[in-house]
């Protein structure tokens, strides 16, 4: 992976509920049906 997009190799669906949660319950909620679409989360990103 080129060293600039090596950022993207810290990113995890838990992080994403994480910071969403932050936010707002609804939006964590959201979020994870977003990632529940995809047979791989990390299509979702």
């Amino acid at each position: 992976m080129a060293t600039t997009h090596r950022f993207v190799t810290d990113w995890t669906p838990d992080k994403f509920l994480d910071w969403a949660a932050s936010i707002h319950e609804d939006v964590r909620l959201y979020i994870l049906k977003i990632l529940d679409r995809k047979q791989h989360p990390e299509k979702a990103y």
